[in-house]
């Protein structure tokens, strides 16, 4: 008798297992078939999940299901991207495939099935295909301010810990678009100082000034300005002589014109060849007093209280420069 009834429940037990995978079975069809793009009975699906939440089914058997199949649909798809890789339609859609996701727990789903989720999209689409993204991607994204997607770029290698890596592509990137222009045969400053505001920007808005990376960027300055240091200390020296003699006839206002001094200001100071620097500027300086061939002495004067600030030996410029304020 004790056999009889403990077959029978057995057998009770294994017909509500068969219905409980069955009802999971048919979630996860409609799951798949929203993914494909087709308009589902949101609302029954939601009453349905409820149901297998107050009955513990829900983490112990659901999700897992839920998982494996999200993985393997989406492996397969990131796959397909990378095999058709376009960096930017590669990062929008790995954002678009998160939003869905995100949504679809937002509207049937247990809240806390969205971070493993958007943790395993992040994986597959990024981490997965990291050296492909930036080797492949990265130059084009930052050649043509594509900062939206820089700012998706960041966002990911940062949610992921993988900055370095990033680091170490945008300080290599630096260096070498530096080196084609150092060594232009018309080599000038302004191009370097382009060069400079545009990545400013970037590590700004895209970046969010993450101290890594602004490191890495001025040792890749420091690096490649440097590779004709001599040279690019006398260019700078009548950048700074050009604007100071001619920035009354200018339209801009003081505060643009001590702007664009400050960004001629932070090439002088990635150069090993200070003293040089100091050379050129102080001839020049002197023959712009002597001459009177100065626009604004209080131009000049900042300017000077600028280099003193990083410079000591800048010092009796200054000194100089209020001896012939007069």
């Amino acid at each position: 008798m004790e056999k009889l009834i403990l077959g029978e429940l057995l057998e009770q037990f294994e017909q509500i297992r068969d219905v409980r995978v069955i009802i999971i079975q048919q979630i996860m069809k409609h799951i798949m078939r929203e993914r494909a793009g087709e308009t589902i009975n949101r609302q029954q699906i939601k009453n349905v999940v409820e149901i297998l939440i107050k009955l513990d089914y829900y983490k112990p058997h659901f999700e897992p299901e839920l998982l494996k199949l999200t993985q393997q649909h989406y492996r397969a798809e990131a796959q397909q991207c990378a095999d058709n890789f376009e960096i930017c339609s590669y990062l929008n859609k790995t954002q678009q495939r998160i939003n869905e996701e995100q949504e679809r727990v937002q509207a049937y789903l247990e809240r806390s099935t969205e971070p493993k989720i958007v943790s395993m999209l992040e994986k597959l689409f990024i981490d997965d295909y990291l050296q492909k993204i930036l080797s492949e991607g990265f130059d084009y994204l930052v050649d043509n301010q594509k900062l939206e997607n820089l700012k998706q770029l960041y966002t990911f290698f940062h949610k992921l810990g993988r900055i370095d890596f990033l680091k170490n592509t945008w300080q290599y990137y630096i260096k070498q678009k530096g080196s084609v222009i150092i060594n232009a045969p018309d080599v000038a400053v302004e191009p370097i100082i382009t060069f400079k505001r545009k990545l400013d920007e970037i590590l700004k808005n895209c970046f969010d000034t993450n101290y890594a990376l602004k490191s890495a960027m001025q040792y890749a300055f420091e690096d490649f300005v440097n590779i004709k240091t001599n040279k690019i200390a006398e260019l700078t020296t009548k950048y700074f002589d050009n604007i100071l003699q001619k920035a009354h006839k200018m339209s801009q206002s003081e505060a643009q014109l001590e702007q664009t001094l400050d960004d001629a200001l932070a090439i002088f100071k990635f150069l090993s060849a200070k003293d040089i620097f100091e050379a050129f500027y102080t001839k020049r300086l002197m023959r712009r007093l002597l001459l009177r061939n100065v626009s604004s002495f209080d131009l000049e004067k900042k300017l000077v209280e600028k280099f003193k600030a990083g410079e000591c030996f800048f010092e009796w410029l200054l000194m100089t420069t209020n001896d012939f304020c007069f």
